[in-house]
């Protein structure tokens, strides 16, 4: 008498995983300059003309009318969604902020309480990766 051969379980279907939510900032090549008589401007960084509009080069992003590298553009972001710093955590008591943080003022003797702090300028905000005073 043959021997049943043992049924196969059914091979299980992939279920499908939905993608985690980006936390990610949307990067937008439009860096809407007009090229439609003349070429876009060198300002502008990388770009090139499209439908009369410039867009931003492959790997670059529109950060305010100004195409910038992808990585650059989401570490802004970051920053953007983060709490605005302006105080470095470098002393000026006796020399000059080093003018390689970028646009700061040192807190000296402000109304006679100064915290002898360099500070990021206004509209600027430290940037603690960079060591910058970064625009906001």
């Amino acid at each position: 008498m043959p021997v049943p051969s043992p049924a196969l379980a059914p091979t299980p279907s992939p279920t499908a995983v939905a993608p985690a939510p980006s936390t990610e900032a949307k990067c937008s090549t439009d860096t809407g300059g007009s090229c439609q008589w003349m070429g876009c401007a060198s300002s502008r960084g990388k770009t090139s003309c499209s439908n009369g509009k410039c867009k931003c080069a492959k790997g670059y992003c529109n950060m305010k009318g100004k195409c910038v590298k992808y990585a650059d553009f989401q570490h802004q972001a970051e920053i953007n969604s983060k709490k605005c710093y302006t105080n470095t955590g470098v002393s000026c008591r006796w020399s000059d902020c080093d003018r390689k943080m970028g646009s700061t003022m040192c807190d000296s003797l402000t109304g006679g309480k100064g915290t002898y702090k360099c500070l990021c300028k206004k509209h600027y905000c430290w940037d603690s990766v960079k060591k910058h005073c970064m625009r906001q």
